[in-house]
Formats: C-alpha cells, structure tokens, sequence
C-alpha cells in the first residue's frame, strides 16, 4: 500500500496526493467493473452494488489510499479554521443519525422516491419533530452525504440513507 507523502516541497506534496488520488480512483473503477459492478452514483436510491458483495478486498484498499489521499490534500490545502470547523461539527453527525433513524426518516423517505418535503416527513414520522429543527437535521446530514436534497427543503434517499432503513440488517 502506498504511504502517504509527507517530504518534499509542499507543491510536490500535492502533485504526488493527486497522483495517489488518481491511480486508487482508476483502481477502485477497475474492481467495479471486475466484479461486474457499474460505478455507483452517490445520488442513487438503490443500494450500494458492494453491499451484497464479497471479496473486493483490492477496491478496499484503492478506498483506503483514496480517503487517505483525500484527506492529506484537503489538510494540506484547506485554511486550518476550515479544518477544526469540519472536525467540531462530526460529534453532531451521531446524535443526528440518531434522530434520523429514531424517526425512520429513510422509512419515510422510501415513500416518495422523487423527494418529500421536510413539513410532510415531519407529518408522518411516528414521534413528533418539529419542522424546522428536523430541517436543520436533516441538511446537516445531506451536507454529509446520508441524503439527497432535490429541492429547498425536499429530501430523497441515496444509497447512503438506504443504510439506515429499518429493514436493512447492517
């Protein structure tokens, strides 16, 4: 596995992070196509194609290198403020899921593929959220990747969220 760079002048530094970015990202393509996968769409309401597979471990690894490379570039790049605002907020995300899952608004989500408006997920969820706090919640959570927003305030599920069906053993 290749180690991440931390010698040379910092542009040489980035120009080798993109190299590793890069080469892991045509790995991780690869192994999706060996595995007979298309290349999933973040945005997707079905499920992951890795979720029902076994033995990927060479796209695991080309993960591995590509979120470590990811990481180092952004800390390299990023102002520090940017950085220890990114890093407070990820307490936040557990309680949010939390929520999430408690209320099944992936559950809910599953109802209207297209999107449904926070004001009406917060109408069906089995315990009362208030809309605009359940707004807030579920923004930070999208900003996060769990879900989709297809409008202001309109939310569908993506292949993140369908993790958190209350149907879905994981």
């Amino acid at each position: 596995m290749q180690s991440i760079p931390s010698f040379g002048s910092p542009r040489v530094q980035v120009k080798t992070l993109l190299s590793m970015i890069l080469a892991s990202t045509k790995t991780a393509m690869q192994e999706y196509e060996n595995a007979g996968f298309s290349i999933p769409a973040p945005d997707s309401p079905e499920a992951h194609p890795s979720d029902f597979a076994s033995n990927l471990v060479d796209l695991q690894k080309s993960i591995i290198i590509l979120e470590g490379a990811c990481c180092k570039l952004v800390q390299t790049l990023a102002p520090p403020v940017h950085m220890l605002r990114n890093h407070l907020m990820t307490p936040a995300e557990q309680p949010c899921l939390w929520v999430a899952v408690e209320s099944k608004i992936p559950d809910i989500l599953t109802q209207s593929p297209n999107g449904m408006h926070v004001n009406e997920i917060a109408k069906i969820a089995p315990k009362f959220l208030e809309p605009q706090k359940l707004s807030h919640i579920i923004h930070f959570l999208a900003s996060r990747g769990y879900f989709r927003e297809v409008s202001y305030n309109v939310f569908a599920n993506n292949h993140l969220s369908l993790t958190l069906l209350s149907s879905n053993p994981l």
